[in-house]
């Protein structure tokens, strides 16, 4: 990087991407979408919110939305559970987005050729940001659908966790 030189500090090269975009489920994919300056923004599925509880053409209306249309990924429940070491019941209780990033960071590794098993752990750092927690607001108040995985699945500052020990890290 400029303006590093401290030998301690050495430059950062990306050695593999993958990517999950709207209208892209690989990094090939969203490339393509860039090249051709595609738009990828659509309605807002049905399962994601009902447009009718919460569309408001006013955009200062409290509580609302004042438009339904959002990019949106495709396929965030065929996630496979197996390939992972995660059971059923905790892979329907886990936010997509953690079955994502796992999807994702599995993809970036083998397009960089890293086998998590040689990794020096000692300089081996898994730092993730996340900021929304869309998929637990569904389970307020429905109690019975809850159980021992839903806080682990669903809490946001354990998803840097989740890579780390999936990945030995």
């Amino acid at each position: 990087m400029p303006g590093i030189t401290d030998p301690d500090f050495p430059e950062i090269a990306i050695i593999g991407y993958a990517a999950r975009l709207p209208q892209a489920d690989s990094a090939r994919a969203a490339w393509d979408v860039f090249e051709a300056e595609a738009s990828v923004i659509t309605r807002i599925k049905p399962d994601r919110w009902r447009a009718e509880r919460f569309l408001h053409p006013a955009e200062n209306a409290t509580g609302t939305a004042y438009t339904d249309a959002a990019g949106q990924l495709d396929h965030i429940w065929d996630f496979d559970a197996r390939a992972f070491g995660i059971s059923p019941r905790e892979a329907q209780q886990m936010d997509p987005q953690q079955r994502l990033l796992l999807e994702v960071t599995s993809d970036a590794l083998d397009a960089a050729g890293v086998d998590p098993a040689r990794w020096d752990k000692a300089r081996t750092g898994v730092y993730i940001g996340a900021a929304s927690s869309d998929h637990s607001n569904h389970f307020i108040g429905n109690f019975d659908a809850i159980d021992a995985q839903f806080m682990l699945g669903n809490t946001l500052s354990i998803m840097s966790n989740r890579i780390a020990y999936q990945f030995d890290a």
